[in-house]
């Protein structure tokens, strides 16, 4: 709603003329929305490699878009993924310090091999005090929240971009689509390729 009513808000002064084509001034337009809602996202907590990956792929949808309509569309959708990451970061206040911190490495490491190992030695607790913690604040060990996060990236990727399962498997750190799409299975009670047909 803040979002919304921000986003709808008449802007007050002069907004740059970039270029004399209406099309064209409406990609530059979306490219420094992009650049901006990055920079914030990453202040807010989110992975940088994670908002530049986003960034870079509405813009790549963006570049094959013609209606202006349709560009501030996806400008929007954009926008609004950005925030909800936001908010999803910033929703762990109640938890213990090492939760926190276990959440944050997760998320700045969401493609990338993760091990428990790595994650307690980042948080410079024991494992059994750092699951201990973690179960207590998420209801679910450490692997099972990884696998939650990485089945709901998935789920972004699949609503938001033409990546097949094998890369999005690949990027998300998972030996074959079929082991990604029994996981997926699991938390959508859909698999992957039903989810794209009835989410876009």
């Amino acid at each position: 709603d803040r979002l919304y009513r921000s986003y709808h808000r008449p802007i007050d002064g002069y907004i740059g003329r970039m270029s004399l084509d209406d099309v064209r001034q409406a990609r530059y337009y979306f490219v420094c929305f992009m650049y901006l809602a990055s920079r914030a996202a990453v202040r807010s907590g989110v992975s940088r490699e994670i908002c530049m990956r986003l960034s870079d792929q509405y813009c790549q949808m963006m570049d094959g878009i013609v209606q202006i309509d349709k560009i501030f569309d996806l400008l929007w959708n954009a926008l609004l993924d950005f925030c909800q990451r936001v908010a999803f970061c910033k929703g762990r206040d109640g938890y213990a310090p090492s939760t926190r911190q276990c959440i944050s490495y997760i998320e700045q490491h969401l493609y990338e091999p993760i091990r428990i190992e790595q994650i307690v030695a980042f948080c410079q607790l024991s494992q059994r005090s750092l699951s201990r913690y973690f179960r207590q604040d998420t209801g679910m060990t450490i692997l099972a929240y990884i696998n939650q996060r990485r089945m709901k990236e998935a789920a972004t990727l699949l609503q938001e971009t033409d990546m097949s399962l094998g890369q999005i498997s690949h990027l998300l750190q998972y030996s074959s689509q079929s082991y990604l799409g029994k996981l997926f299975l699991q938390e959508y009670d859909m698999t992957p390729l039903q989810y794209r047909a009835t989410h876009r």
